[in-house]
């Protein structure tokens, strides 16, 4: 299947029999663009996108306008860490940042996956971002009012601390501003549905990333 993005061309291989879509193939002459059009991408899923509300209303979209930052939103609502994985040539990769930010888990920890694979998925972005000179920063997840997922998520966490810190990744800290330390979820005023932030909670997301962070020299 060939995809035309902006003035990017690319192909995406159909996925396999297990359904996992394969690695995208570039055209000779075709693939990573030359002029770096945006500062950074965001991959991530529905709370990257914005759900339920538009991209507008977005921490991606609130960050980029408040720091004059070009950054492109590749959320997609209900990816797995997998899915992140499957894309992230032509949706990080051939897109050319500076930087990608990655944000991803809650729905792994909704179907119940089991925290090696999603550190797998997590390793394997972040080679591949190395690999292209694309820097890497990652997010802790927001936490949930669900306490069979969250404490799932919470393992996921902690994988992601201490690989950051071992890899020397920048890493932004949504998971502190929304917690409600006497349930140990969200604060309940910035959800809409114990998962997915509110306006408010967007706008608390993007509270929680430090531009010093963002434009930190040096590409890991």
């Amino acid at each position: 299947m060939i995809i035309i993005n902006q003035n990017l061309l690319f192909i995406v291989p159909p996925r396999n029999k297990s359904g996992i879509l394969e690695a995208a193939i570039p055209k000779k002459g075709w693939g990573i663009r030359l002029d770096k059009s945006y500062d950074f991408v965001a991959i991530g899923d529905s709370i990257t996108r914005g759900f339920p509300f538009t991209e507008e209303y977005s921490w991606v979209n609130i960050i980029s306008e408040k720091f004059g930052l070009k950054i492109k939103n590749r959320g997609i609502s209900g990816d797995l860490s997998s899915d992140m994985y499957d894309r992230f040539i032509p949706h990080v990769v051939m897109e050319n940042p500076r930087a990608v930010i990655i944000l991803g888990g809650y729905n792994d920890a909704f179907c119940g996956v089991a925290p090696e694979k999603v550190a797998l998925n997590f390793r394997k972005m972040y080679a591949e971002a190395r690999k292209h000179n694309i820097k890497t920063i990652m997010g802790l997840p927001t936490p949930v009012a669900f306490p069979n997922i969250e404490s799932l998520l919470a393992e996921y966490r902690n994988w992601i601390r201490n690989y950051a810190q071992k890899e020397e990744i920048g890493l932004i800290d949504f998971y502190s501003l929304f917690l409600d330390p006497s349930t140990k979820g969200p604060l309940p005023h910035l959800t809409v549905d114990g998962a997915h932030p509110g306006i408010e909670g967007y706008r608390v997301m993007a509270r929680a990333v430090d531009l010093n962070l963002l434009c930190t020299k040096g590409e890991k």
